[in-house]
């Protein structure tokens, strides 16, 4: 299983590495990392952090959010891309009065904002951007798409990406009650909103699902968004160990 970071400023780091492949390789270690927002972390946090040696954090959160909350790069050789997936973010009200909201913004994001995801492929496809984390707000929803996408795409047992998009339920039920400490008088709302802070994994196995149907698959979808043969092949390069006697 892909390993949890412990930290204090940060609830849901961990890194992909070692999950199964359909040809029996598995995703490399120290390479790839996901996280919840990283603007928190404390001075013991970063030392931790320095250790991964992050070239690249990917930001998917809209300009509000990062406006001022962001990740302190100072002392370091990171580089902060920031790729909003969704140009606003969804009132509380609005996922309690529709809980088929959350997994809309999932297809919004895959078949509206398709770019956006491919230029996040094509970095994690390049010579330069690894090790590299992908966050967003909590971790588990436009964080889930990008990785759930990219782990597919390389080969990752879907079973193995569903079990990965799970383990972001207890930091996400951790935000969700620290956010209703600090705004008491949202708190009735924020805690109502339970599907906005679940990570069910049948809500991303209907996503993939829906992909593959529409698309034939997760690699006809990225092509029709522009992602190159060649870029997939690097991507896989750069985030699959060859399984043991090669292929």
């Amino acid at each position: 299983m892909p390993g949890a970071i412990a930290l204090e400023g940060a609830r849901n780091l961990r890194d992909l590495g070692g999950l199964p492949c359909e040809d029996g390789s598995v995703t490399r270690s120290d390479r790839l990392f996901r996280s919840d927002s990283l603007s928190e972390l404390t001075e013991a946090d970063r030392e931790v952090v320095a250790r991964l040696g992050w070239h690249t954090v990917i930001d998917l959160r809209s300009v509000d959010e990062t406006d001022t909350d962001r990740y302190d790069t100072a002392g370091t050789d990171t580089t902060v891309v920031t790729i909003p997936l969704l140009d606003s973010l969804t009132p509380f009200e609005d996922h309690i009065a529709d809980p088929a909201l959350l997994s809309a913004h999932y297809d919004e994001i895959a078949r509206e904002h398709g770019d956006r995801v491919v230029g996040i492929l094509r970095l994690l496809a390049g010579s330069t951007a690894l090790p590299a984390v992908v966050h967003c707000a909590i971790g588990k929803d436009r964080t889930g798409v990008v990785i759930a996408l990219t782990l597919r795409l390389v080969g990752v047992l879907e079973t193995a990406v569903l079990a990965d998009y799970a383990r972001s339920q207890p930091a996400a039920l951790t935000h969700q009650a620290e956010a209703a400490k600090r705004h008491p008088e949202q708190a009735a709302l924020i805690l109502a909103a339970t599907d906005l802070f679940g990570a069910d994994p049948s809500r991303m196995h209907r996503f993939l699902g829906g992909i593959e149907r529409d698309y034939g698959s997760v690699a006809r979808w990225a092509m029709a968004q522009g992602l190159t043969e060649a870029e997939l092949a690097a991507l896989r390069a750069n985030l699959v160990a060859e399984p043991v006697g090669g292929r």
